[in-house]
């Protein structure tokens, strides 16, 4: 039904557009209401101290000032994090969070995910307070824009922002706090917070997004709308009905219109220059369209197109209007000139697109179809237009005069007439009128709108567009800015009953899937109504808005979707609208924004009473008080102690106020020190004694090179400290020893020398060594290891509680001594009263005098007798020994496999061994041939002893027989071998005509030593087997003959691996010079080289490698940053043997990889910790963290198995049986929990013999182990356990110290060993956890499963995992590794050794420094080393709560070892390991 027509308003005003449009004026009959009487004002109540609210007003002001930044920053924000959360999951690896939060033990009803975020909420309850003070509207303004902008719910926004912005500590960034809002969301949102940060689900969302065939997807979610719909509430003001003729249409206005109606507007041809969005792209668009069959529908506008582009390459180009004749019923046909080629002045590529448009151009005008009168007359105003465009240009430019202006007298005003009787027939249509529900229809005819109502729409320099309604146009437009989102697009227009004088649209668009467009709520009244009543169907309707004409609602309801589809993202889109369409665009961007102003405002009320805290809760933050000023007395006190001296050094206050020269002459008087004193005489270092005390008095460095046996170790430093004594000097000497055995044996005889008694030692002269300390303040001379005066210089760089430094030995050139030169050579320039003394018996006098400034030599001769030397060759010639078959061929290990394939360097090694054997028998040089000098041959040793024993010629030297091996084990085959020969073994011990045989290495106790060091009873011969502790550390006086194996072991640093080994090596000739002249103390001797003389003359070195160029630089790295030297590079390279820069950044790199060293290269508290260990940084790192995580034995069990070589061998023909056997202890997909499985039954096995069953060599033959390597691997693992209690992760009672002891240091037959104690060994059997140790341990060296291969994390190189490893055909998606071994000839191959699995979860929480990104549901290490996607938003933030406090655990050991945990910290490390736990029941459950 038609409406009732309504009386227009005599108001003459046009429409306007205005911020805060009115309502729609009501009928003439209605009275208006009237105005409110304001109510008297309240006195203001007081403000508060701290905050007074801002008014509305002032909110206003804010939201004026601040909108346009604040929906700029926040929408870079929120296309950030989309963005993010589009590109970074696909590139990460998906995070399997389920297997360890949805864990729990029997009997427990809460998961370990929910404990974490349980005990994480407390965490934050507790440790963050409330504030009081003005809240921070702007930040919590902007951060509430983005999180609604991302999907979240209000009450949801409101909660976050609440709970992160009224408590102290947060951060001021929005991107932190955007962070910690999604942060406090995943721990307290009550509801799910869904997967990837998706909290809320639309209306019709699928989680899995198909595209179309396109490939573009259909609009992605915008910012939601809020309620306010009302776009156009302007257009409900009254317009004014101005009555006016209607003058009669020309052929030319009908010309106009049908050319209106050709489509032209949907391009404005003219704006394109002015518009940088409309350029190659659009041009190149027209084009491929151009190429396209062609209608009737567009020839024309193709016509104008390609005259305007011929235009703007060249006006000439375009073809001219230049007049016409005159047509019937006005107007002109118009004449033009054909278009000229192409001038020359343009370049090539702007010639030929012209002759190509031209060419174009042409064959348009020969279709029959064309109508060039229409063409022409269109193309002649356009061109008009372009010419005053270009003119334009050039004014602002410049270069062209201004046009004069044409003045127009203004619009005449129109009298009112008057309302009589005829008043209303020449009223115009009507403004307004009833619906079918009563509901008032705004009729608006959009032509009449004045063009001023959008000026302040649009930038300024915009052109109009084309004039009159364009309805086919804007519904060509409409579908054409459809389809370029979405090609399966659909859009019809319907016609919406009504009357005469009112037209309204309905625009309906189909997409090919669902779009994301908030539809108005249904308690909503807009003028427009936007409705989904399908998931992929978008409805706009126009309900209390009408337009004059069809055309004028179809195009009002394009220009109003077009605004709400695609205004966000297209924002000039509205040059392509004619002029009529462009004021409506204006007017709807007006209204939207007076109502975002009026929602922002809205919002900010909200905030702030969001914020509000109520001060009896707030926590105080005003900035802390200043410590009062103190007083006169204590100012004068503290100005007195500045002018203190300094304290006095330890040995300073020894005996202070006590004649020192009476103390020691009463010493030096006793019978004890007379009766040693004469012996003392005997030695050649007392001949020197006044050379040797002058030449320190008057020097600040000395070298003494005294040959074996002068008695330099013993007599020197006593020298000293009589020599201080006697004139009564306190002093403090400390002399350095390589090995712990010499620190103690030199000591000992010293105190005894000083008439201190027997082994007793503490008083005046005292030894320091690891765990072991007998020094008190009355010793003033210390023998200790180096590693102890390291420790001193990690206190004090200074030293200044020593006045003597004796560096003993040092022709080993450890790498400790060397680094103690060079802290000693800077020392002396600060310490003027510092005396230091290098000496050693082999050592190169020269090359240190020159290190140390030109340093006095001093040259003392030993007591030695000749010796005869003899070599393989003649062993083999003097025993008549035989080969069996070839050793040098694998199938020499059929039967004796324990001798297994040793690590050894080989050096010049050829087919033929011997040189010249001239003068030898034939069977000599037939056997030497059979023999693998690079083993050691035991029955030659053992033929040998005998002959040595027995033949008339070498009775003599068989008194004590010193035997020279590489190692413990080779002791205990050895010893084993001797004690089993009829004629060593079968008179026992301490029987007349019997043998005493004494093993001497540094892991035997002291007393069982000592034994080695006395003359045998009458009619007793002793054999001594020791290591190269015997060729300088210590002296055996009655040594006669020698058995020197020419081997030794030493560790060096594996250039293709990476890593530090064990390796057993050749000793240099200097060695093979001491240890022949320990046969010629007391008598001449012989001594017995078992290598060849060929190989003594010309393939061993002079002198043994420093070990400062063959060992890994971390340890030294850390060593100066400690004693803060300054620049590592700058410090090594001015060492005696400097390394090379490539091996010092190697070992600088290592350390950053591991945190001991920041990015920066300085040293962490990790790193101070490292130092303490003599281990590789990973395997150091590995055991503070088993000590961490209760699974310590494992952790030293590896280390040593890692710093020698696997116990498995692999005996030739026997390599499948030794497999298997290897394969049967494998235990968490690890080779070294394999390892360690196996050394665990080994263990049990040796612990309980004559119990299990089996012996220790049966268990080992058995399952193919070397029962030599398991005993190194124990011993080495003692020396490990006293260091890590050195350092303070592991704390023993008295009882467990004495315990380690006797494991550490009993006799050659292990008979007990030192079990860790429980509370560090909780999680022996959790292999998650010690998996996930070894990782963290040993990161970077991570593997990942790349296709069938693995790609290694560190380095992004492909790499394969080694033979033999239990994870040669493995699930697992992870591995980590400790060395690489380059292999392969042609074609290089890298195999990954001792790996083990890891999981992602423990990657996720240990391993490097990880970078959280919230939204996306994220995490990245080290960069882009690895990046994990998280499953849901629960997960991601146990994790990350579980990391956080894990590594704040880990950091407060790394700065206190010894201090205990909290019990909230226990709380913690117990979750992880029930956490890791659940990853090992799911992985059992999984295979």
């Amino acid at each position: 039904m038609a409406g009732k027509k309504k009386k227009a308003p005599v108001n003459n005003r046009g429409f306007a557009t205005t911020s805060t449009p009115s309502k729609v004026a009501v009928a003439a009959a209605e009275a208006p209401a009237p105005e409110p009487v304001p109510e008297p004002l309240e006195p203001p109540a007081p403000a508060e101290p701290t905050w007074e609210p801002p008014q509305e007003s002032e909110l206003q002001d804010l939201v004026t000032k601040y909108t346009i930044k604040v929906r700029r920053e926040t929408s870079k924000i929120i296309t950030k994090h989309e963005t993010e959360k589009r590109t970074a999951r696909p590139a990460c690896y998906p995070l399997k969070t389920e297997r360890m939060l949805f864990w729990r033990r029997e009997g427990e009803e809460e998961s370990v995910g929910d404990k974490i975020l349980r005990v994480a909420r407390k965490e934050y309850q507790e440790a963050t307070k409330l504030k009081g003070g003005e809240p921070d509207l702007i930040t919590a303004w902007m951060v509430n824009r983005v999180l609604i902008g991302l999907g979240f719910e209000g009450k949801q926004v409101d909660d976050a922002v609440r709970g992160v912005m009224t408590r102290l500590g947060g951060a001021k960034d929005i991107d932190q706090v955007v962070e910690e809002c999604l942060e406090w969301g995943a721990m307290f949102w009550e509801e799910e917070t869904g997967r990837f940060g998706e909290v809320r689900k639309q209306k019709f969302e699928s989680e899995k997004t198909t595209p179309v065939s396109s490939g573009v997807n259909t609009p992605i979610r915008r910012e939601p709308v809020v309620k306010d719909m009302r776009h156009l509430q302007t257009a409900t003001k009254k317009l004014e009905a101005t009555p006016t003729a209607t003058p009669k249409a020309t052929p030319h206005d009908t010309l106009v219109a049908e050319i209106s109606n050709l489509g032209l507007e949907t391009k404005d041809i003219s704006d394109r220059g002015s518009d940088p969005a409309l350029s190659e792209d659009e041009e190149s668009g027209e084009e491929e369209e151009s190429d396209k069959e062609l209608t009737p529908e567009n020839l024309v506008p193709m016509y104008l197109a390609l005259q305007t582009k011929l235009f703007k390459i060249h006006p000439n180009c375009a073809s001219t209007i230049v007049g016409g004749k005159k047509i019937k019923g006005g107007g002109k046909k118009p004449t033009k000139s054909p278009p000229q080629p192409p001038p020359k002045s343009l370049s090539d590529k702007d010639r030929s697109t012209a002759k190509r448009l031209q060419m174009k151009l042409a064959e348009l005008e020969r279709d029959p179809l064309f109508d060039s009168y229409i063409a022409d007359t269109a193309w002649r105003d356009e061109r008009q237009k372009l010419h005053d465009l270009n003119l334009e240009i050039k004014k602002a430019s410049g270069t062209a005069p201004a046009p004069k202006p044409s003045p127009r007298p203004p619009p005449k005003s129109k009298p009112a007439e008057d309302e009589g009787m005829m008043g209303m027939l020449f009223d115009g249509p009507p403004t307004e009128e009833s619906g079918d529900a009563g509901e008032n229809i705004v009729i608006r005819d959009f032509e009449e709108a004045p063009a001023s109502t959008t000026t302040s729409a649009f930038p300024k320099k915009v052109t109009k567009g084309k004039a009159g309604v364009g309805a086919p146009a804007m519904r060509k437009l409409m579908e054409e800015i459809c389809k370029s989102r979405d090609v399966n697009s659909k859009v019809r227009f319907e016609a919406i009953g009504g009357t005469t004088f009112s037209n309204r649209s309905r625009l309906i668009v189909t997409w090919s899937q669902p779009l994301d467009l908030k539809p108005t709520e249904p308690g909503e009244e807009p003028d427009v109504v936007c409705m989904l009543p399908e998931e992929n169907k978008t409805v706009f309707e126009m309900k209390k808005l009408a337009a004059a004409t069809h055309d004028q609602a179809d195009g009002f309801i394009a220009t109003y979707a077009l605004h709400k589809l695609f205004a966000k993202k297209e924002d000039k889109l509205y040059l392509r609208l004619p002029t009529v369409w462009r004021n409506v665009w204006g007017e709807l961007v007006a209204d939207e924004k007076g109502r975002v102003e009026k929602e922002e405002v809205k919002l900010l009320e909200g905030l702030r009473e969001l914020l509000k805290v109520d001060p009896a809760t707030a926590v105080a933050t005003t900035p802390k008080t200043a410590s009062p000023p103190t007083s006169d007395a204590e100012g004068t006190e503290e100005a007195d102690g500045e002018q203190r001296k300094k304290p006095k050094a330890s040995y300073e206050q020894y005996l202070e106020g006590e004649d020192i020269k009476e103390a020691w002459q009463l010493r030096r008087s006793s019978p004890a020190f007379l009766t040693m004193e004469a012996q003392r005489q005997n030695l050649p270092m007392w001949a020197f004694r006044g050379q040797v005390l002058r030449a320190v008095e008057a020097n600040p460095v000395v070298v003494l090179s005294g040959e074996t046996g002068c008695g330099k170790s013993t007599q020197l430093p006593a020298f000293l400290m009589e020599h201080e004594l006697e004139n009564g000097r306190p002093c403090k000497i400390y002399c350095t020893q390589p090995r712990r055995i010499s620190a103690v044996s030199l000591a000992r005889r010293v105190a005894e020398e000083m008439g201190e008694g027997k082994n007793k030692v503490g008083g005046l002269v005292g030894y320091s060594i690891r765990l072991e300390n007998m020094v008190t303040d009355q010793t003033r001379l210390v023998y200790a290891t180096t590693g102890i005066v390291m420790r001193m210089l990690e206190r004090s760089t200074e030293l200044n509680d020593i006045t003597h430094l004796i560096l003993d030995e040092v022709h080993e050139r450890t790498i400790e001594s060397d680094f103690l030169m060079v802290v000693l050579k800077r020392l002396l320039v600060k310490r003027k009263n510092l005396k230091v003394v290098l000496m050693s018996a082999t050592v190169d006098a020269e090359k240190f005098s020159d290190y140390l400034g030109g340093a006095p030599v001093l040259k003392v001769p030993g007591r030695t007798f000749p010796v005869q030397e003899f070599f393989l060759e003649d062993a083999i010639e003097a025993t008549g020994f035989v080969a069996e078959e070839d050793s040098r061929n694998s199938r020499y290990r059929k039967k004796d496999w324990d001798d297994e394939e040793v690590d050894i360097e080989v050096e010049g090694s050829s087919n033929s061994i011997g040189g010249n054997l001239q003068g030898y028998l034939p069977s000599t040089r037939a056997n030497l041939q059979k023999l693998d000098e690079y083993r050691i041959p035991y029955d030659l040793i053992l033929e040998l002893l005998v002959k040595i024993a027995t033949a008339p010629e070498y009775i003599d030297y068989s008194s004590a027989i010193l035997v020279f091996l590489p190692g413990m084990g080779e002791i205990r085959r050895l010893n084993d071998m001797i004690l089993g020969h009829p004629m060593f073994g079968n008179h026992g011990r301490r029987n007349n005509g019997g043998w005493l045989v004494y093993p001497l290495h540094s892991t035997i106790a002291s007393e069982e030593q000592e034994a080695a060091f006395l003359i045998p009873p009458h009619g007793m011969r002793k054999i001594v087997l020791a290591t190269n502790i015997a060729e300088t550390g210590i002296t055996i006086p009655d040594v006669t003959a020698v058995i020197d194996t020419g081997k030794h072991k030493e560790m060096r640093f594996d250039e293709k691996r990476q890593l530090s080994r064990l390796i057993e090596t050749f000793v240099s000739r200097a060695n093979a010079k001491q240890r022949r002249g320990r046969a010629g103390r007391v008598q001449p001797g012989i001594c017995w080289h078992l290598f060849t003389r060929e190989r003594h003359d010309k393939f061993m070195a002079d002198q043994q490698t420093p070990e400062i160029m063959r060992l890994s630089l971390q340890d030294l790295v850390l060593r100066v940053k400690i004693c803060a030297l300054g620049n590592v590079e700058e410090v090594l390279t001015s060492a005696l043997d400097s390394p090379t820069p490539k091996n010092i950044r190697r070992a600088v790199d290592s350390l950053v990889d591991v945190k001991a060293l920041t990015s920066d290269e300085e040293l962490t508290p990790l790193g101070r910790q490292l130092a303490k260990l003599p281990l590789d940084v990973y395997l150091g790192k590995l055991v503070l963290l088993g000590s961490l995580f209760s699974c310590l034995d494992a952790a030293l069990t590896m280390a040593a198995l890692l710093s020698s070589k696997s116990p498995f061998v692999s005996p030739g023909g026997y390599g499948n049986e030794a497999e298997r056997a290897k394969l049967s202890f494998e235990r968490g997909g690890s080779d070294l929990l394999t390892i360690y499985n196996a050394y665990a039954t080994w263990r049990r096995v040796c612990m309980n013999k004559g119990t299990v069953g089996i012996t220790e060599a049966e268990f080992c033959r058995r399952n193919y182990i070397s029962q030599r390597t398991m005993s190194g691997i124990e011993d080495l693992k003692g020396q490990l356990t006293a260091a890590v209690v050195d350092a303070g992760f592991l704390i023993l009672s008295k009882e467990e110290k004495q315990q380690l002891n006797r494991a550490r240091y009993q006799s050659y037959r292990r008979t007990n060993f030192f079990i860790v104690p429980e509370q560090y060994n909780k999680n022996q059997g959790n292999d998650a956890v010690v998996n996930a140790s070894i990782a963290a341990a040993f990161y970077p060296k991570l593997l990942a499963k790349d296709g069938k291969g693995w790609r290694n994390v560190g380095s992004g190189k492909t790499v394969k995992v080694a033979g033999g490893s239990v994870n040669k055909e493995t699930d697992s998606e992870w591995l980590s590794y400790y060395g690489i071994m380059q292999t392969g000839g042609g074609r290089k191959t890298y195999d990954a050794h001792d790996t083990g699995h890891v999981d992602e979860v423990a990657i996720a929480v240990l391993c490097g420094d990880v970078e959280w990104k919230m939204f996306p549901g994220t995490c990245s290490i080290d960069g882009n080393r690895i990046k994990f996607a998280f499953p849901d938003w629960r997960g991601l933030m146990a994790v990350r709560m579980l990391r956080k406090r894990i590594s704040e655990i880990l950091r407060a050991c790394w700065k206190n070892p010894e201090k205990e945990l909290s019990e909230q910290q226990k709380v913690w490390v117990q979750i992880f390991w029930e956490a890791m736990d659940g990853v090992t029941k799911a992985r059992e459950k999984r295979t």
